[in-house]
């Protein structure tokens, strides 16, 4: 992975083209600490649960379009349609949900997209018409899941950094075991309702999902060093300079470009003259290995109790060992405890320490679900380590710094403030569809997605076309989810082996999942259609696991927000437009087949897509060059 080469259509920005886009805006080092387990677990089982019940509405939509095609008197193909663009919905929304969730945090978010789902499906519930159907479930219904999405998307990658690859895996997990439950429960156990009353049921899980968000509390950020102006990374740029450099570019799409994340420095990149320590010889130096590591879970008021005041402005070194990795005369006294960051300045306050705010969005790697430890940016054994964890390090590297102005609009009633501009502006850039490889590799996302909800959507339906009993056909939902859930666990393995290489799994695993799609309509009995949901149901989760790692891979950790920011707009696209274009075959040819020979002939295609970018990627570095 590491030999892979990046994505280079951003240029590098110096530290004066920083200070020129953002006009000397001072910058506030602001750092949260992932804890790493505690609260994180019931975090992450609220994430699991929250998956299990909106993939499993959406995966499962087709056990429903027998009944309600009935009652509302239309063809089966008419009412998956609610589903497409429910699907679309889920994705579109998915920048400004994100935008949404870094000004007013995870809670508030998913708590109204929790309301706006209920209402949706209890709402439906009532309708006798397709078109007042399609749109509540569609439109209000889509835009409620994406809001109830986006905060369980990020909050693991938030609370965990040592344990994500875990947390990750096992939070996915609840979209298969969604697949896996929801059939048997809506057809077995409440087969006596109609489909007016499983909508009422699933308007209450929805509700359970708001209520579930809000154990998603948020971390209090530890501030560390003084704030910062950005002109002082600016040597020989005078204010004059920036300020008519400012006037010259004053329109909103200046500076809507001005605010995306790499033009911010991380923590790690502030020059070192910012921080305050002590050297050995007792006078403040600017050592970044300056600072001490407390519990996570300590409070604000125990950072403070870390430092002792003396009448002599002197602190006394809390042991010979601490002296021998601070200098013998260090001014200050260590806590013996680690995983918290404090500033290390003598007798220092920490009331500036006690901002109550988040900006998940200002970290490169929130949407990362592999190891860490196979990234870059961690640092390795063999490579010099200026803090005592690592871990630390690595925090600072991946975390961007926010300005002065973005927090004080924290109090603020404003319709677009930095927090939300600057998530949208990162998410958003369109730069980088300049490049070809990152095109493609969309793309092939985009073909993964039309594809893959037709098997789920219609498998039941098509087994009742090959003359399967019809409960057996709902059964194959759950093979499906069952196979899904070893294919994730398996996938999820891969980012903890860095030599494995990601691009060839996922390639091959659509391929064979396009391949086995294709010749599906030609296996005719029941057992050769478990066959087939066991095959699809495993490879097709490699698209689902693997991506973020393969954005990081080809264009770097700090492009991953962008990356991941567009493909949602192409997935919405392939949302929209995959059951659709299946619905025209079917009413064309009057069979599955057409339908079924589309969805592997995309899958497959997706997977062919993705074999040529390592050259390209190559070739692209040499060009630039």
């Amino acid at each position: 992975m590491s030999g892979t080469p990046k994505y280079s259509g951003r240029p590098s920005l110096s530290h004066a083209s920083r200070s020129i886009l953002i006009n000397l805006d001072d910058i506030e080092q602001l750092v949260t600490i992932p804890p790493d387990g505690g609260w994180g677990w019931v975090v992450a089982l609220s994430a699991f649960l929250v998956n299990f019940i909106l993939d499993g509405t959406i995966y499962c939509f087709g056990i429903f379009l027998d009944d309600i095609s009935k009652e509302l008197k239309v063809k089966p193909t008419d009412v998956a349609v609610a589903n497409s663009v429910l699907s679309g919905f889920y994705y579109l929304g998915g920048p400004f949900a994100c935008a949404a969730i870094n000004r007013f945090g995870f809670r508030t978010v998913g708590f109204v997209g929790g309301i706006l789902a209920t209402i949706s499906f209890l709402w439906a519930s009532f309708l006798t018409k397709i078109l007042p159907f399609v749109l509540t479930i569609g439109i209000l219904g889509g835009s409620g899941f994406n809001l109830i999405y986006a905060p369980s998307a990020i909050v693991v990658g938030f609370y965990f950094e040592r344990w994500r690859a875990l947390a990750m895996a096992l939070t996915l997990c609840g979209t298969s075991l969604g697949v896996i439950i929801y059939p048997p429960l809506m057809i077995t156990l409440f087969r006596n309702y109609n489909w007016r009353i499983k909508f009422r049921i699933i308007a209450s899980f929805c509700a359970c999902c708001g209520l579930l968000i809000l154990t998603y509390r948020p971390i209090k950020p530890t501030k560390i060093g003084p704030a910062v102006q950005f002109n002082d990374f600016s040597r020989g740029i005078s204010a004059a300079t920036l300020q008519r450099d400012s006037e010259a570019n004053a329109g909103f799409a200046t500076i809507f470009q001005r605010l995306r994340n790499t033009i911010f420095p991380t923590i790690s990149e502030i020059p070192r003259s910012h921080y305050t320590s002590f050297d050995s010889a007792g006078s403040r130096s600017s050592d970044i290995s300056r600072f001490i590591m407390q519990r996570r879970d300590t409070d604000t008021a125990d950072i403070q109790s870390t430092f002792i005041k003396c009448d002599s402005d002197e602190c006394l070194p809390a042991s010979e060992a601490d002296q021998q990795i601070f200098g013998a005369g260090v001014k200050t006294r260590l806590n013996k405890c680690w995983q918290r960051l404090a500033f290390l300045d003598c007798c220092k306050s920490s009331s500036e320490s006690s901002i109550n705010i988040n900006r998940p969005m200002y970290r490169d790697d929130i949407f990362y679900a592999g190891s860490v430890y196979a990234l870059p940016q961690y640092p390795k054994d063999s490579q010099p380590v200026d803090l005592l964890n690592p871990s630390l390090m690595y925090t600072l590297s991946v975390t961007r710094a926010a300005t002065q102005r973005d927090l004080w609009q924290e109090r603020q009633c404003l319709l677009c403030p930095e927090a939300f501009l600057r998530t949208l502006a990162t998410m958003l850039n369109f730069q980088m569809l300049k490049s070809p490889p990152f095109l493609i590799v969309v793309l092939s996302g985009f073909l993964s997605l039309q594809g893959m909800y037709i098997p789920f959507i219609y498998i039941a339906e098509r087994g009742a076309e090959l003359q399967i009993e019809k409960s057996k056909c709902y059964m194959l939902l759950s093979v499906i989810g069952i196979s899904n859930i070893i294919g994730r666990i398996s996938c999820g393995t891969v980012s903890f082996f860095p030599k494995w290489d990601v691009n060839c799994i996922t390639y091959v695993g659509l391929i064979i999942c396009g391949t086995v799609t294709i010749l599906s309509s030609f296996m005719k009995t029941f057992s050769e259609q478990i066959i087939f949901c066991i095959v699809f149901g495993y490879t097709i989760a490699t698209f689902s696991v693997l991506r973020t790692i393969l954005f990081v891979e080809f264009f770097g950790l700090e492009n991953l927000t962008n990356a991941f920011g567009l493909n949602m707009f192409f997935q919405a696209v392939a949302s929209f437009s995959g059951v659709p274009i299946s619905n025209v075959l079917y009413k064309i040819t009057g069979t599955f087949v057409a339908s079924f020979t589309f969805s592997g002939g995309v899958i497959l295609l997706s997977g062919l897509l993705l074999i040529p970018i390592r050259r390209l990627l190559k070739r692209e570095q040499n060009t630039r060059n």
